[in-house]
């Protein structure tokens, strides 16, 4: 088995910071069909707005915190790899050509078991580029591979 981790550092997401835009993230998803919003018009006093579901889109893209909530720390852990073997025994290869006989599952990069960065995965990146370090815009998942191994020895 083989466990990663990584502490420290920030991540930008693009992908939480549409979703938050245009209303479609989990954390908009009370105002989905309407919002009643309490504040201060422009005269100071409290006021209560009721925004029908067909402007929602237009009151998250003017959310004043939506840079602040696409900011997240990157660490994260992973477990990257999970090798599962079995070795037939000696006593049923004595008949035959082999000495040993080992079959083999491999999993790799098969889980996130900890992020602080919701909807995406830690390590996404807008590029390889070194000036990109830390921007997520739609990032694709990462590949979670299987894999067979048959070892024989003669």
């Amino acid at each position: 088995m083989l466990v990663d981790f990584r502490q420290g550092g920030s991540i930008v997401s693009g992908t939480n910071y549409f979703a938050y835009l245009y209303g479609r993230g989990k954390e908009t998803l009370e105002g989905r069909n309407g919002l009643v919003v309490t504040g201060a018009d422009e005269s100071g006093a409290s006021k209560t707005w009721n925004i029908p579901k067909e402007n929602v889109d237009n009151y998250f893209n003017r959310y004043p915190k939506i840079i602040e909530n696409v900011v997240y720390d990157a660490s994260f852990g992973k477990l990257r790899q999970l090798a599962l073997s079995y070795a037939v025994p000696a006593k049923f290869l004595a008949k035959s050509k082999f000495e040993n006989l080992t079959f083999s599952l491999v999993g790799r990069n098969l889980a996130i078991l900890w992020s602080n960065v919701p909807n995406i995965d830690p390590e996404s990146g807008y590029s390889t580029d070194s000036n990109a370090q830390g921007l997520e815009y739609f990032a694709m998942p990462q590949t979670r591979s299987f894999g067979f191994n048959l070892s024989v020895n003669f």
